[in-house]
Parts: C-alpha cells; sequence; structure tokens
C-alpha cells in the first residue's frame, strides 16, 4: 500500500467512524483503538458490560455494512 493508498483508508475509516453514534463510536474506540477490555471499557463508559458487548456488536455491524459500501461505490467508480 502507497502512502496516498494508506492515507486514503485512514481518511475512509474516521468518516465511517463519523457517521456511527457517539455511544456506540465510543465504545468501538476505546476496545479498537485503545485495546481496552470490556470491563474497562463498562467503566469509563458508566454502563453495564452486557451494554458495551451490545453496543460493540452494533458498531462492528454497522460500521462493516457502510465499509462494505463504500469500497462498492469505489470499485464502481
Amino acid at each position: 500500500m502507497t502512502h496516498n493508498e494508506d492515507c486514503d483508508a485512514r481518511l475512509l475509516v474516521e468518516s465511517l467512524l463519523e457517521r456511527l453514534s457517539p455511544p456506540i463510536r465510543a465504545a468501538l474506540a476505546l476496545r479498537e483503538l485503545e485495546g481496552l477490555d470490556y470491563e474497562e471499557i463498562a467503566k469509563i463508559l458508566r454502563v453495564p458490560v452486557g451494554t458495551v458487548r451490545s453496543r460493540l456488536n452494533s458498531a462492528r455491524e454497522q460500521f462493516r455494512k457502510l465499509y462494505t459500501k463504500a469500497m462498492k461505490e469505489t470499485e464502481d467508480v
């Protein structure tokens, strides 16, 4: 991957993350970017661990759909 492709990919990911609702974006960022475990995320967000699991599941599913759609759109260009 070239530097430009790497930058484009990073911008795409940031753009897609911004489209997620704040509660699920926060959970995803704490898990995937900060590497925190579910219990740590629950403490930070002041929600039960089950809520963290639910938010992460929603975030991953929504992100996957957005990413797939974005990739399909770039292929069509």
